[in-house]
């Protein structure tokens, strides 16, 4: 497919939403976890977290065992294949955009709860999941997953990493809400709002995609563990302007620079980033707050260190920077994990 596994690993606290309307025994879904190679007590460690292959295998798995691969949380349940024709009804549109609107007819057949309708606003290409019966709000889960399915499948169709403007949910923030960044590519996530919607730039509808019916066979094998561990970026140009300057993440090179190590003029690498809906800066900052997330979670070096290492000289910018990012400062991120 062109994209290699990334080592990605995700909360026990998903696999605790999955398991929310499980109606099987004890016994029963212990078999489920053992035959899956992770311990069920592991759920009792909120902090814990396990492998994206164990957990795409063990969500696949609780789907099969409760015939329905929106896991209880529907009106009507998604039924074992459901996904799949999906798929085949959308993968022979030329666009994305045709793609898409195809994935929101299909939804739209039956009422599960929502209906997902696409539209285009100025820039921005908006997916809105309306309630079919607002006295009657589906749970966080419908909502979370719902969007989270709709982006990386898009990403997959196209090959790479489409940024996301922002999402809103209109259900209360979960209780896995600290998973968010990672599902949603670190994208601004509010709860509470008015309508259940995810933003990306316009321009991504006129992309080709690149799968086809062959890909699909292998993407279906197991379709969870490629949207949660695929990375979908290598081919885009802010995967390329990320490769050229996380070279050196204390001294980063300029605009100039990276458009010059590509061969292009600055303006035409300001064009094609805009078209996926990023700046050069927003590429950079982005790039900041990946690498401090990942030193803040697998690394005991002060903050003051972490922030040097990712290009900020005084600690004070770089708190108020991850403070924007994240919604928290460095030291109660650290805290939480």
């Amino acid at each position: 497919m062109g994209s290699a596994m990334s080592t990605i690993t995700v909360s026990v606290r998903m696999i605790e939403a999955a398991l929310q309307h499980y109606q099987g025994g004890a016994g029963e879904l212990e078999a489920l976890f053992r035959r899956h190679s992770v311990p069920l007590n592991l759920l009792e460690r909120k902090q814990a977290r396990i492998s994206a292959e164990n957990y795409s295998a063990l969500l696949q798995g609780i789907m099969i065992a409760m015939g329905d691969e929106m896991l209880g949380y529907t009106r009507v349940p998604h039924r074992l294949g459901t996904w799949k024709i999906m798929c085949h009804a959308v993968i022979t549109a030329e666009t994305l955009g045709e793609a898409l609107r195809r994935y929101c007819h299909f939804f739209s057949l039956f009422d599960w709860g929502m209906v997902p309708r696409l539209r285009v606003e100025g820039d921005e290409a908006v997916l809105t999941l309306t309630p079919t019966d607002p006295e009657r709000p589906l749970e966080h889960y419908a909502h979370v997953s719902t969007l989270f399915y709709y982006h990386r499948f898009a990403c997959w169709l196209v090959d790479y990493s489409i940024p996301i403007l922002g999402v809103d949910f209109s259900c209360p923030q979960p209780f896995y809400a600290a998973e968010f960044f990672p599902m949603y590519r670190h994208a601004p996530v509010r709860c509470d709002q008015p309508v259940t919607r995810m933003r990306f730039s316009a321009a991504m509808l006129e992309e080709p995609l690149r799968q086809n019916r062959r890909t699909l066979e292998n993407f279906l094998v197991n379709p969870n563990l490629v949207m949660v561990a695929r990375q979908f970026d290598q081919s885009s140009w802010q995967a390329r302007v990320r490769s050229i300057i996380q070279r050196d993440p204390e001294n980063m090179p300029g605009f100039e620079a990276v458009a010059d190590e590509l061969q292009l003029n600055p303006q035409t690498l300001r064009r094609r980033l805009k078209r996926e809906g990023l700046t050069f800066n927003e590429v950079r900052n982005q790039l900041r707050r990946d690498l401090a997330i990942y030193h803040l979670s697998r690394s005991r070096d002060s903050v003051e260190e972490i922030g040097y290492r990712v290009g900020f000289a005084e600690p004070s910018n770089f708190i108020r920077a991850f403070r924007q990012w994240t919604g928290v400062t460095p030291y109660t991120y650290r805290k939480g994990r």
